[in-house]
C-alpha cells in the first residue's frame, strides 16, 4: 500500500495575501495576534524560560504553561473529562485532541454469538462512523477508525496471539461488496491489511469513504 505525503512550504510573502495573520520571520507558523509571534519566538527559537516554578527546579515558556504545571504535577489535578470514557485531562485542548484521535465512532449495536462447546463466536457489530476531524486527511482518519475498531474486538473478547480471527465489513460506500479478511492468527491481523482490504473492493489507494453505519462481523475461533 502506497502512502502519499503532502508538505505545502510557505514563502515570506504568503502572510500578505491573507488580512489580520501573522508569520514568524524564522519557520513562517501563521499566527492571528502579532504578540503570539514575539512569544513563539522566544519560547520556540530562543528557547527562553523565564517563568520559574516555586516549587521545583522546572522553568516554563509563559505563564499559562506555568499554571499548567503547578496544576497538573504539583496539585495532581485534571478538570476536564471525556463524556465518553471518563478519562481526565489538565486542559480544554488537550481533551479536544483526545476526543478526535480517540472517539471516531461511537457502537450502536453488538449481536453476539457464542457457541462455547467448539469455542467459537461470530459476532455482529455496527458502528457509527463520526465525520473526519478537520485538518486531518482521509487516510489518516481511516487508520485511526480501523485502529479503534480493532482496539474494541480485542479489549471485547481478548483473543489469544494464535486464536484465529477475521472479519466482514460492510458499508453502504463499499461498490457492490463486502470486504472481507479470511481466518488467520490474531497476531496477523493489523490495520494496514484491513486498509488494503477496502481499498482492494474500493478500487481505490488513495480516496476512502464510509458513509453511515459501518457493519462489521467478527468471527473467532478459541486455539
Amino acid at each position: 500500500m502506497r502512502t502519499y505525503l503532502f508538505t505545502k512550504i510557505l514563502d515570506p510573502n504568503f502572510f500578505s495575501l491573507y488580512k489580520n495573520m501573522f508569520g514568524c520571520p524564522v519557520c513562517n507558523k501563521p499566527f492571528s495576534r502579532k504578540y503570539s509571534v514575539k512569544g513563539h519566538i522566544l519560547t520556540v527559537h530562543e528557547k527562553q524560560r523565564p517563568y520559574p516554578c516555586d516549587i521545583c527546579p522546572k522553568k516554563l515558556s509563559t505563564k499559562s504553561s506555568l499554571k499548567r504545571h503547578k496544576t497538573v504535577i504539583h496539585e495532581n489535578r485534571k478538570p476536564y473529562a471525556c463524556d465518553s470514557c471518563n478519562k481526565k485531562f489538565a486542559t480544554k485542548y488537550v481533551l479536544k485532541r483526545h476526543k478526535i484521535n480517540k472517539h471516531l465512532f461511537e457502537v450502536v449495536e453488538n449481536r453476539p454469538t457464542e457457541n462455547k462447546r467448539f469455542r467459537f463466536c461470530d459476532n455482529r457489530v455496527t458502528f457509527r462512523i463520526k465525520p473526519i476531524p478537520e485538518n486531518m486527511s482521509s487516510l489518516v482518519w481511516f487508520n485511526k477508525v480501523f485502529e479503534g475498531i480493532l482496539q474494541y474486538f480485542k479489549k471485547t473478547y481478548s483473543p489469544g496471539d494464535n486464536d484465529m480471527v477475521g472479519l466482514t465489513i460492510h458499508n453502504s460506500a463499499f461498490p457492490d461488496r463486502d470486504a472481507f479478511i479470511s481466518m488467520r492468527r490474531h497476531k496477523d491481523l493489523d490495520v494496514e491489511t484491513v486498509i488494503k482490504t477496502i481499498s482492494n473492493v474500493c478500487q481505490s489507494n488513495t480516496s476512502f469513504n464510509i458513509t453511515g453505519d459501518l457493519d462489521v462481523c467478527y468471527k473467532q475461533i478459541k486455539m
